[in-house]
């Protein structure tokens, strides 16, 4: 049996099908290319692709009901004020869950205002809780742990308790220190690092306390439980707003 002709023959057919998928494949990038051009001739925006979606960075949950005063302090810190219940007693910051079932029994400690309370729903302290403009009945109360989160609607069981006189409205709701830090009060019991009183609670199981200097200017000392703390500037603090009406007065 004669074999050699075999394998060139073969050969040959395999370079001619090479040689044809060549020019296809020519002809191909050609015509990508046309149409690439054509779409970037000003007819219209070019779809973007799933690589430049993923690449824009999740957004920090916030609130719409924080707004920033016009002015800054005299150390460069912006002032903020939180009121999620605008003048007509329209929600306008962000809830989540419902509502849930509760009772407020004393003005808040983190926002000592009136209107502005400190409650529970189940076995959890809520503090602030902000009432509306008017009330409502069932009573309700919007609450947050920070300023930046969305909060919770409690409906209450109980009538809002009376509104104790307070001669000041004490520490700022939350800070944020010049290291990125943002810290917010702490409504138990304050624990002590050296002599420093440490108001507040920030991410990563750190705290802060605000202390006066001789001139009046406030300065935070931050850092862990165990000390030593740190001095940092208080670059943004926020307080709360609230537009509630109490019947008693």
């Amino acid at each position: 049996m004669e074999r050699g002709p075999g394998p060139r023959l073969w050969g040959e057919a395999q370079g001619v099908r090479a040689h044809h998928y060549l020019l296809l494949g020519v002809a191909a990038a050609a015509v990508a290319g046309l149409l690439t051009a054509c779409g970037g001739s000003g007819d219209g925006p070019a779809a973007a692709g799933p690589s430049s979606a993923s690449a824009v960075p999740a957004a920090r949950p916030t609130t719409t009901a924080t707004t920033t005063a016009a002015h800054t302090g005299p150390a460069g810190t912006t002032h903020h004020t939180f009121a999620p219940y605008d003048e007509s007693g329209r929600l306008v910051a962000t809830v989540v869950g419902g509502h849930r079932p509760g009772k407020c029994w004393t003005t808040s400690i983190a926002v000592p205002i009136a209107g502005v309370y400190r409650c529970f729903s189940g076995n959890e302290i809520l503090d602030p809780c902000f009432a509306p403009a008017l009330e409502t009945s069932p009573p309700t109360v919007a609450c947050f742990a920070d300023p930046w989160h969305p909060g919770t609607v409690l409906a209450l069981r109980g009538a809002l308790p009376k509104d104790e006189p307070l001669p000041t409205d004490g520490h700022p709701w939350a800070v944020e220190l010049a290291n990125h830090a943002r810290c917010v009060g702490i409504t138990g019991v304050v624990p002590t690092v050296g002599d420093v009183p440490v108001q507040y609670r920030c991410a990563d199981g750190l705290v802060a306390g605000l202390v006066e200097a001789g001139s009046g200017t406030v300065t935070a000392q931050y850092g862990t439980m165990r000390g030593p703390l740190h001095s940092a500037q208080i670059v943004a603090e926020w307080r709360g707003r609230s537009y509630h009406i109490d019947p008693d007065d």
